[in-house]
């Protein structure tokens, strides 16, 4: 259990795996591109693990996601993310509308809006706050002021988003978005909590992995 808790990042219990813990992000910027209250019809995911990374000194987790989230009315949300070492390096979204495309950046510093044909209609300043920065202020200003913040729902509805891609990649099954919290009895939760042996987990396997 201390080995598995100091590594959490490679099991899935303590994860989620990194479509969660990480890739949540980038999911929740296109959430918002959506609006608060939009939410997938249906979800399909695929994934898996790198065959060099050994069983249990690299934990159980899935190596790569790509998931795909039907938001209605022809519109979707294609999810991609990955965590192979010596691979190329990408953190960011690509939001495609009717009238241009929208590159917002995590670091923030070529954040870009161009019409379809590729010309550039807003570059950010190159002296631009990084986004982590801003939201830290924004919460702390709140505290400091005393006017509360709750971004609980969006908060949710993201995490959610991600844990149904998770949970499609590891079936191998396409299912209602709503079904996960309707129906959905998936639980992580170590049935001991303390430090004692924790055996691993298998590395979950698409079309054998039952969906829960």
């Amino acid at each position: 259990m201390e080995y598995q808790i100091r590594n959490w990042w490679s099991f899935i219990w303590s994860s989620g795996d990194h479509i969660v813990e990480q890739h949540v992000h980038n999911l929740d910027v296109a959430m918002w591109a959506f609006g608060d209250n939009r939410k997938p019809l249906d979800v399909r995911a695929w994934g898996g693990r790198s065959t060099d990374l050994p069983v249990p000194v690299y934990g159980n987790r899935f190596s790569h996601f790509a998931a795909d989230f039907d938001m209605g009315r022809g519109a979707r949300i294609a999810s991609y993310c990955h965590q192979d070492d010596g691979t190329s390096r990408h953190i960011g979204e690509r939001i495609v509308g009717t009238k241009g495309i929208a590159e917002p950046t995590y670091f923030g510093n070529i954040s870009r809006i161009t019409d379809l044909d590729g010309n550039t209609l807003y570059t950010a300043p190159e002296k631009i706050p990084q986004a982590i920065v801003m939201e830290h202020k924004f919460l702390l200003d709140s505290i400091r002021s005393g006017r509360r913040v709750n971004r609980l729902g969006t908060l949710v509805n993201s995490t959610l988003l991600a844990i149904a891609g998770r949970m499609s990649a590891y079936s191998g099954k396409k299912f209602k978005f709503d079904w996960v919290l309707a129906k959905s009895k998936e639980s992580l939760e170590p049935e001991v909590c303390a430090f004692v042996k924790k055996d691993i987990a298998s590395v979950p396997v698409p079309g054998k992995t039952p969906l829960v």
